[in-house]
């Protein structure tokens, strides 16, 4: 699908599946039928927080983005991210990976495979996920296009997301702008966010102040299939010759929490076991990015 989720999602269309990275491009089946020939996209884009399938840290985690992309007119392409975690200073995620697009008259499609790189100090909610290998197809109907989406994240065991996403794309100014609505349903296991518990939420030290007691914690059922946020966005891009200058507001309403098991072992103290359902709600982020093309 094509949102601004997540700290790397740079496998272009799909980032719905994937997260989350800001900045991609949402109208790739435009430039497969008007560019011919084989292009580089490089871009600078900035993220107001990472949000993955409605799930995020506690702390907001925004992103300064770099990234090279190749598209091959063939319909294969590469891509390449860093992103910059400003609030700590230091490069907090990567990205490198690749796919195949088609497109067929009324249907488009693509197929992919994604490297992540996280610090080891990360807090992002994604940050235990390796790899990640994704599908999607799309059909234009006229007025909505419809996308369905699949994938398989590989973290400490294999997560399954699936997502629909409802758009439609206005053209505007000589086709040099373009407005597109969407609406999207995400669904998919959470082995990644149980490993993001145990691994990533409760660490000892964290913005720098050192935490003394000892603080672990899981989710109950990780591999249940459910329906974990919908999503409406906005984006807005606009294009002056070989310069694309991008806008994505996103509101996520994240759905069925997940049951933690919490452990707090203080100092000197026999350790309290807590089970809670955590605190979900309604998140707003937008996503800014300048490309150019050659």
């Amino acid at each position: 699908m094509r949102r601004a989720l997540s700290v790397s999602v740079t496998f272009l269309i799909a980032g719905a599946l994937l997260n989350h990275c800001a900045g991609q491009d949402t109208s790739l089946t435009t430039f497969i039928k008007s560019f011919r020939h084989s292009f580089f996209r490089a871009s600078t884009s900035y993220l107001s927080n990472d949000v993955y399938f409605g799930r995020r840290d506690s702390v907001s985690i925004p992103y300064i983005t770099p990234s090279i992309r190749y598209y091959n007119k063939s319909g294969i392409f590469l891509n390449a991210d860093a992103s910059y975690l400003p609030t700590e200073k230091r490069i907090d995620a990567g990205t490198i990976g690749a796919g195949y697009i088609f497109v067929a008259n009324r249907l488009d499609g693509e197929i992919s495979l994604n490297k992540y790189f996280f610090n080891n100090q990360s807090y992002n909610v994604k940050s235990e996920v390796k790899a990640d290998a994704g599908a999607e197809l799309g059909y234009d109907t006229g007025p909505i296009e419809i996308t369905l989406s699949c994938i398989a994240g590989f973290s400490d065991a294999t997560d399954f997301a699936a997502d629909i996403e409802l758009e439609h794309t206005l053209s505007l100014l000589n086709d040099n702008l373009e407005i597109t609505p969407g609406f999207v349903i995400n669904g998919g296991t959470q082995y990644y966010y149980d490993a993001y518990y145990r691994k990533r939420r409760y660490v000892k030290k964290r913005k720098g102040i050192p935490d003394p007691r000892i603080i672990t914690a899981y989710t109950l059922d990780p591999g249940k299939f459910r329906i974990l946020d919908y999503e409406a966005s906005l984006p807005v891009e606009y294009d002056i010759s070989k310069l694309r200058f991008s806008f994505t507001p996103v509101i996520v309403f994240p759905v069925h929490p997940n049951t933690i098991v919490r452990t707090v072992q203080p100092v000197g103290g026999n350790p309290v076991t807590k089970i809670f359902s955590e605190k979900i709600s309604n998140s707003f982020f937008w996503s800014l990015e300048v490309s150019f093309k050659f």
